[in-house]
């Protein structure tokens, strides 16, 4: 039974999702948001490679962000459908990728559009229900919101609910999913379109090993322990913290928690009109809120950005092929003027035109060539008729295509 002030309302299938959430350890929008990226990525591989309008949505995103393009691959374990998806973003973007924004994602990830969505559909739920008899004693005895969606609920008006919340970080069993929400909620905040920072020297490249030597050499987690007045690390590089040292991590975590307690009990954001919350979600579009957590950045994200700066430079130096985000960085300092190999992720940069996008991207193309030929290959070795065929490199195709097009795993 509903407790006083309750919404007359009847519960609905969100409402049971968002109930079963709260009995199981964790943040509840996390674990409801990862539950749908998975069922997103296994009916993509079930049913919906083949999909027009799923095949323009990847066309437009330029495929899945780094996270979720790896979790495809070794999760799901689709190779079939990783291969026709990469050769499907060749054969359609490569022409355009020397023209000014060719790289340019002109949409987000659209498995990360669905986690989203899912994470903002469970907690208005949340705070719609707040008073329920049977979500509040949910509350209660779970975990609560990591810092993330504690500060998105903030947002929605559940001042009191979220300083309810704020009170379980204090003994809270996972202090690193509180402070960074759950492993592989998220990548890194490196993000593609920043200005590399000034290096006085170059790094140095580790030898041997045929992807990105940037991408390699990019350990940065350690950078997570760094004592900031400001520091509230990503998801991505804290759990790579934990996963060498669960205490110091842990330490971090707790220090993160700290710092956006304080800024979710500062005073402040508005809660957003549910009458405007309704008419957005009618025309489809994300609302924009406040977010009382920016400011809090992330060090090993600072230090992954200035790494980058020089080992960049040390590769162009080197005539050293790059993946495509670490290529942006290349051309965005314009630094160099050798010829690059470079993956999807670190090429994406703003171009100066068409003659300049068309000789730095030369040899890139010639990469694409190659990994057009492998993913062709490996599809038709899947295809019954030729099992007979004897199998070689091409069966390295799909992953050598998220490699080039997303980046090794974790670098953004």
């Amino acid at each position: 039974m509903a407790r006083a002030g309750a919404p007359a309302v009847g519960r609905h299938r969100q409402y049971f999702e968002v109930r079963d959430a709260l009995r199981q350890p964790g943040c509840p929008v996390c674990r409801l948001a990862l539950g749908a990226v998975w069922r997103y990525l296994d009916a993509l591989a079930y049913e919906n490679v083949n999909d027009y309008t799923v095949r323009e949505q990847l066309r437009r995103s330029w495929g899945f962000c780094n996270r979720h393009a790896w979790q495809y691959l070794e999760d799901v374990r689709d190779l079939l459908g990783t291969a026709i998806i990469y050769r499907d973003l060749i054969r359609s973007n490569g022409p355009a990728a020397g023209r000014p924004g060719g790289l340019t994602p002109r949409a987000e990830c659209p498995v990360c559009a669905v986690r989203d969505r899912t994470a903002r559909h469970a907690l208005e739920t949340l705070v719609r229900y707040r008073d329920d008899a049977e979500i509040a004693d949910g509350l209660a005895a779970s975990d609560g919101l990591c810092a993330h969606h504690a500060a998105r609920a903030l947002s929605l008006g559940a001042r009191p609910l979220v300083s309810e919340l704020v009170e379980k970080w204090t003994g809270g069993r996972n202090p690193v999913a509180l402070a960074a929400g759950e492993r592989g909620f998220a990548g890194t905040r490196v993000g593609w379109d920043w200005d590399p920072v000034p290096s006085a020297g170059l790094g140095a490249l580790p030898s041997g090993g045929d992807g990105c030597r940037v991408c390699a050499a990019l350990d940065v987690s350690y950078a997570c322990r760094e004592e900031r007045d400001d520091a509230l690390p990503c998801n991505a590089h804290l759990w790579a913290l934990a996963g060498r040292d669960e205490g110091a991590a842990a330490r971090v975590a707790r220090g993160g928690l700290a710092r956006a307690a304080r800024r979710l009990a500062a005073p402040g954001l508005p809660p957003r009109s549910s009458l405007v919350a309704v008419v957005l979600d009618a025309v489809g579009v994300e609302p924009r809120e406040e977010n009382p957590l920016a400011g809090l950045v992330c060090p090993a994200c600072l230090e992954q950005r200035a790494v980058e700066s020089s080992l960049v430079r040390t590769a162009v130096a080197e005539g050293q092929p790059l993946c495509l985000p670490h290529a942006r960085v290349a051309l965005a300092r314009s630094i160099g003027r050798r010829s690059m190999r470079t993956c999807l992720p670190h090429a994406r940069v703003a171009l100066d035109g068409p003659e300049d996008g068309d000789r730095i991207l030369a040899p890139t193309r010639d990469v694409w060539r190659q990994l057009e030929a492998g993913l062709t290959a490996y599809v038709r070795s899947q295809d019954y008729r030729f099992r007979h065929e004897p199998r070689g490199d091409e069966q390295r195709a799909p992953r050598a295509a998220v490699r080039w097009i997303a980046g090794e795993p974790g670098v953004r």
